[in-house]
């Protein structure tokens, strides 16, 4: 695909990654659709056929033929000085005729495609349908016949098996009188948040609780799922991964573009705190993964990244940036990079904050871009080191007052 050509759709694309949490489909119906076409036709016959005398017969006929572009011109207006409202009373009849096909012919051709994908991914679908509703029937005849077990059971007196469960009880409750288990209130742990996300992993940062039950004999525990729960066959379960023992935690082996929860909590031996959730996307498969900055001068920024974890051919790449704040994205500056993942901006202005993101160029034009990196160029040598000169005597200043409180605070607490 030409780059020249690539802007409007690449814009539509960030639009779509930025707010595909908010984003609401809608479905126009086919009846206002086809209603309004008919309804713009039964007018337009009534103008023309009061403008050239015609029957409403004749005039439908006119624009039936000339918004359907069949044209017979058996009937054909004779009105020279109205040729003009004429020509535009058709023109849109012929838009709203067109929208309308293209309408309902995009709507079946979508039906059909998705159709021909279900078929394609699963063939036996309606057999592992039929048999799973066959399990479920017999795991309902299995818990039937256990009830009537239990209920059978129920009616027979076990005295011997009685007074054993009364004696282990009664050891039970005297050993729970000689225990002091203290009511222990958990602190969950804050600032959880998630970094790094790639098309197949998730990292995870947290602070530590403010206040650390029993020193720092706990760990924590993690669960993760998918956001929007898939009832069908129960396919949403929870992971939960336990005794992580550091502040970051790498999640693998998760889906591509896929929406995940993430739920953490502080364990001890006396129970849990409340979980500190967050969540995250994982990148499509075919955008570069882990964008980052290598290098940063005042002029010149190197970012590097991963290729794509499936590529559709041979791939080329294209670095887009822009100074923040940053205009639409059609503006924004590029660089194409060929098959290397790692490319050195240049021209850069001091001391400026900007904004960047790498896309993948195949066989089928550009591909969707990468999330996007923010950075700020350093200030010019010269700048920087009058800066530091400034900045000194304020932190010898800041070391003296601090050494003469501290001097002070030593006094008082002599006398």
């Amino acid at each position: 695909m030409n780059l020249v050509h690539s802007p409007s759709r690449l814009l539509v694309a960030e639009f779509l990654w930025t707010h595909l949490e908010a984003a609401h489909f809608v479905e126009i119906p086919f009846l206002l659709v086809y209603g309004l076409l008919l309804a713009y036709i039964t007018a337009a016959s009534f103008i023309v056929a009061r403008i050239e005398g015609w029957q409403i017969e004749d005039g439908f006929y006119y624009i039936m033929m000339s918004v359907l572009t069949v044209g017979f011109g058996d009937v054909v207006p004779r009105s020279e000085s109205l040729a003009l409202l004429h020509t535009l009373i058709v023109l849109l009849g012929l838009v709203l005729a067109t929208t309308s096909i293209d309408v309902a012919g995009a709507y079946y051709i979508d039906k059909l495609h998705f159709f021909g994908r279900q078929l394609d991914d699963d063939p036996l679908s309606w057999l592992k349908a039929v048999q799973q509703k066959r399990i479920e029937a017999m795991k309902r005849e299995a818990m039937r016949k256990l009830f009537e077990t239990v209920t059978a059971l129920h009616h027979i007196r076990f005295t011997t098996m009685q007074k054993l469960i009364e004696t282990a009880v009664a050891k039970k409750e005297d050993s729970m009188d000689g225990l002091n288990m203290p009511n222990v209130v958990i602190d969950p742990p804050s600032n959880i948040s998630a970094f790094n996300a790639t098309a197949d992993s998730v990292c995870l940062r947290w602070t530590a609780p403010q206040r650390e039950p029993e020193g720092k004999r706990f760990w924590y525990t993690l669960t993760y799922k998918t956001r929007n729960p898939h009832w069908i066959f129960g396919r949403n379960q929870a992971t939960v991964v336990d005794f992580i023992t550091g502040e970051t935690y790498e999640v693998k082996g998760l889906k591509t573009f896929t929406l995940y929860q993430f739920s953490l909590v502080v364990t001890t031996r006396y129970g849990s705190s409340k979980p500190a959730t967050c969540q995250e996307y994982t990148e499509p498969c075919t955008v570069p993964q882990s964008v980052a900055v290598e290098a940063l001068s005042s002029e010149t920024v190197t970012m590097s990244w991963k290729a794509p974890k499936k590529n559709n051919g041979p791939e080329r790449y294209v670095i887009m940036y822009s100074q923040e704040p940053a205009p639409q994205f059609k503006y924004w500056n590029r660089f194409k990079c060929g098959a290397s993942t790692r490319f050195t901006i240049p021209d850069l202005g001091a001391d400026t904050r900007y904004i960047a993101c790498v896309a993948a160029e195949h066989n089928f034009g550009l591909a969707a871009m990468s999330k996007s990196i923010r950075f700020r160029t350093k200030l010019w040598w010269h700048e920087e080191a009058e800066h530091t000169s400034l900045l000194a005597p304020l932190v010898i200043a800041q070391k003296r007052l601090s050494i003469i409180s501290s001097i002070s605070n030593a006094k008082s607490i002599d006398k």
